[in-house]
């Protein structure tokens, strides 16, 4: 099921099966009000996320356990995190 623009991302796991399926667009709350938006792919096949971060034009290959410590994971468990 398509997310709704800013609803929520709920856990790992939600975001997990939204972005096996195809690259889903989030965005993070940062302190006074800006936010940081990030494409976001997770590769079944390689069991590994594939984050793309608008702000710099950077790339970043992550393993299950790196995305778990992930700025994005912190965000998600503060609910600072949305999709977009």
């Amino acid at each position: 099921m398509p997310a709704t623009i800013n609803e929520p991302v709920l856990n790992l796991d939600q975001l997990r099966k939204r972005a096996s399926m195809r690259w889903c667009e989030i965005a993070v709350k940062l302190n006074g009000g800006a936010r940081s938006s990030k494409d976001v792919f997770f590769d079944d096949l390689e069991n590994r996320w594939h984050v793309f971060h608008y702000i710099d034009s950077t790339d970043a290959e992550l393993s299950e356990a790196e995305m778990g410590e992930s700025f994005i994971a912190a965000a998600i468990s503060k609910g600072a995190c949305m999709y977009v």
